[in-house]
């Protein structure tokens, strides 16, 4: 039972870790395809650069709920 639970964890994470590097991807993709064409003065980034724009994006525009669960 432990070392199924010890695989779920480790799949999880490398799941997650690739649902991020895919979104840090496709946000370096998005961003030097539509917006570097549309606007002159912006300029490409990397990959790098493209998941940090994905992880601020995140925390500034994320829904955050601060309703408790046991509140009505």
């Amino acid at each position: 039972m432990k070392n199924k639970s010890i695989g779920f964890i480790i799949g999880a994470a490398i799941v997650l870790v690739g649902a991020v590097a895919a979104a840090g991807l496709i946000t370096q993709i998005l961003w030097n395809k539509c917006l570097v064409p549309a606007i002159d003065s912006v300029n490409t980034v990397t990959y790098l650069q493209g998941l940090g724009i994905y992880v601020l994006a995140n925390a500034l525009f994320k829904n955050v709920n601060l309703k408790s669960s046991n509140a009505k």
